[in-house]
């Protein structure tokens, strides 16, 4: 028997709980619920395999007693999806080569055959993230850091739909620069019901088993207790695990989190229905007003050549990477001689080293033979016009002698 034909029983198991379960809810509930993940099985995969693999393993599941466990409900069906979920290894609601951002808005010109699949443990959330001002971190998201198949997959079947599938419950899909903080928060807690249960299977995670999670998380850390806003957040994430449970293979939670209850609620939100706030007295915002208007009459000028002035800078740097080169002299020999130049230009129109205006963390290191903090230089300006890939290859050795030098005489 091929690996995919092993694969039919727990398949045919899974079209018979949604056959169950579809016949206790309205057709529009249980077409919205079921309908992707029975239109998939029934008419894409079942198809692929001859009439008597698909049959024989429908009568193994009979003898088994497997299909009569489905049709009598309750907790029984709930363990048939347990196991369906425990032994799934390859997606039955995704394929492979699905796009990641298929139906989300691109930037202009991106080629989509470029776009991340399904199948991939890297996906790249860049083409889709139009804030220039946006971390590199968050634009991708790395499934290799979870190590069990099973929870790589449901990690990936989940952060597909919130990204993708548009619910009726739900206003607007997840913005790509949410993601990773919805998968962080996800493995957290996949983390918390393996330690619990020894298993991550959503079908036998209970409300209790989330309720001790909740308390959990407010006791992690009791001196930094999460902010309100977290705990919704991760309620929100925990109600979207039954809301998308037919994008799930082998299904998400079996119940209603909390009864249905708001995730501010659920959270520990109280509200006042009438604002408290005091009024800004009237000389207050009247000022910054007139401060806020100078931006846009004065300021906004220098404000645009500075932006124009940094873009510039940051994609000469592009061209001019230390670490992009093929050189056969070594790294900090290039970055001396560079540092060298740079300097030497600047002496040359009478212009000095950029600094800071002051230090933000008030980390100031005083020099040892006068006891006067030195001035916080700008080493990330200073990166950018030498082509250094790391700050701290010019914060340190040679090139740092040569900008100290070099401070001390302009």
């Amino acid at each position: 028997m091929s690996k995919s034909s092993r694969k039919l029983p727990a398949l045919i198991n899974f079209l018979q709980f949604m056959v169950a379960q579809r016949k206790t809810l309205t057709s529009g509930d249980g077409e919205e619920k079921f309908g992707r993940a029975y239109q998939r099985i029934e008419e894409q995969i079942l198809p692929s395999f001859p009439e008597t693999v698909v049959a024989g393993c429908a009568h193994n599941c009979d003898e088994s007693g497997w299909l009569n466990l489905f049709t009598a409900g309750g907790h029984s069906m709930n363990a048939c999806l347990s196991q369906t979920a425990t032994q799934a290894s390859a997606s039955i609601v995704r394929h492979n080569d699905d796009l990641v951002l298929a139906t989300v808005p691109l930037k202009p010109g991106f080629d989509r055959s470029q776009l991340s699949r399904f199948a991939d443990d890297y996906w790249n959330l860049s083409p889709a993230i139009f804030r220039e001002n946006t971390g590199r971190f968050l634009m991708k998201l790395d499934f290799s850091i979870i190590t069990d198949p099973r929870q790589r997959l449901i990690a990936k079947e989940f952060m597909y739909a919130k990204l993708q599938e548009r619910l009726p419950s739900i206003r607007n899909n997840l913005a790509p620069t949410s993601a990773r903080a919805v998968l962080s928060r996800f493995i957290r807690f996949t983390t918390f019901v393996e330690g619990r249960t020894g298993d991550f299977v959503l079908a036998d995670v209970r409300q209790e088993l989330l309720d001790d999670y909740l308390t959990h998380l407010r006791k992690a850390n009791r001196r930094a207790p999460p902010q309100i806003s977290h705990v919704i957040d991760i309620v929100f994430d925990l109600f979207d695990l039954y809301r998308y449970s037919t994008f799930l293979t082998g299904g998400g939670l079996a119940f209603v989190p909390w009864k249905g209850r708001s995730s501010s609620e659920v959270a520990g939100c109280t509200y006042n229905h009438e604002n408290s706030t005091q009024r800004i007295p009237e000389p207050v915002i009247s000022a910054l007003l007139r401060w806020s208007l100078l931006y846009v009459d004065h300021f906004a000028p220098d404000i645009q050549a500075a932006r124009a002035e940094i873009d510039a800078l940051t994609a000469r740097y592009e061209t001019i990477r230390v670490d992009q080169i093929n050189s056969p002299r070594p790294m900090a020999r290039i970055l001396h001689d560079r540092v060298a130049a740079w300097i030497s230009d600047r002496r040359a129109v009478g212009r000095g080293i950029p600094v800071w205006q002051d230090f933000n963390n008030d980390a100031a290191r005083l020099d040892v033979q006068t006891g006067v903090a030195p001035p916080p230089v700008n080493y990330h300006l200073i990166r950018l016009h030498v082509g250094a890939d790391h700050q701290f290859r010019i914060s340190g050795g040679p090139a740092r002698s040569l900008i100290d030098a070099a401070i001390d005489e302009l």
